[in-house]
């Protein structure tokens, strides 16, 4: 298996300062990861190049995938908005989630920032949504921030692992 191509963000928004982080988490009441505020001081959201994850849905009990399509931009409006997303999901995500990006089908990755999963990276498959346990939509995909974005496949890469596997 060949090396992952280096990780490039497209149509990134301006990168943040410190401050403006600082009034983000303070806005949301939710404090960053550091590897998460690096991203935003760098990036601020965006495309990434390599956009493709694994995961096990435990309720279909079966390996699956499915892809970042955008990291969500902090800034006040517009698309892709981060307080926005957050907003409208903090009533069905749990309390402990923020949503940092969304999947072309519209599932949510997300970030615990608090809790006994601090730190950890999950995506919120909507399908299998209840209202009585906001956590059973969610699965774990990474530890940690940096090990998710470390963890992300470029489409090409797995569309031919995907084709070798059916050989």
């Amino acid at each position: 298996m060949s090396e992952p191509t280096p990780l490039r963000m497209l149509k990134t928004a301006s990168p943040l300062s410190e401050e403006e982080l600082d009034r983000a988490e303070a806005k949301v009441g939710h404090e960053f990861p550091a590897a998460y505020r690096a991203f935003l001081l760098e990036h601020n959201g965006g495309r990434p190049s390599r956009q493709v994850f694994r995961f096990t849905d435990e309720i279909d009990e079966k390996d699956n995938s499915d892809m970042v399509e955008f990291f969500l931009y902090l800034q006040p409006t517009g698309h892709e908005n981060f307080f926005e997303y957050n907003q409208i999901f903090q009533s069905r995500i749990p309390l402990d989630l923020l949503v940092i990006a969304r999947t072309p089908g519209n599932d949510l990755v997300c970030l615990a920032t608090k809790g006994s999963h601090k730190g950890k990276v999950f995506v919120w498959v909507r399908k299998h949504e209840n209202e009585d346990d906001p956590w059973s939509p969610a699965f774990e995909l990474a530890e940690r921030f940096d090990a998710f974005l470390a963890s992300l496949i470029d489409l090409q890469t797995y569309l031919k692992e995907a084709r070798e596997k059916r050989k």
